[in-house]
């Protein structure tokens, strides 16, 4: 509970800064960014000892954190760049997918923890995530 309380608390206060750095920068550096931001905080679960120290709680409001600038900084560039004809109907289906991936994740990651181990379901989105930013970058630099 203290610690969705603490990511709530974060969360509120760097929820402006991100709108605004997203309004001031190209999404080319924004986007790469957080994503590399999640998949380091992730994979940092690799690293803990005990999941009820006090590091394994820094660890997880920087995830929540870091899933919060992505979600930002992807939202106002889709946001930006619709076309105000379609901007319902592209919302409607930009949320269904993005709901469907965290189904099948959901699924997926649920699957490897059983099979593989605990860590799994975390270095796998960092590795998603890193792959992610990686993509941004190379397919901004034209």
């Amino acid at each position: 509970m203290q610690m969705m309380i603490i990511s709530a608390v974060l969360s509120a206060l760097i929820f402006p800064l991100v709108g605004k750095l997203c309004d001031n920068y190209e999404a080319k550096k924004i986007v790469p960014f957080s994503f590399l931001f999640r998949c380091f905080s992730t994979v940092m679960f690799c690293f803990l000892e005990t999941p009820d120290s006090n590091i394994a709680y820094v660890v997880c409001v920087l995830v929540i954190i870091g899933s919060i600038v992505e979600q930002i900084s992807v939202d106002s560039i889709f946001a930006k760049n619709l076309p105000k004809e379609t901007r319902g109907i592209l919302n409607g289906v930009y949320s269904f997918s993005g709901q469907l991936g965290v189904l099948v994740y959901s699924l997926a990651a649920g699957y490897f923890f059983d099979k593989v181990g605990p860590k799994t379901p975390f270095v796998m989105i960092g590795v998603l995530d890193f792959f992610f930013a990686i993509l941004c970058l190379t397919m901004g630099l034209e």
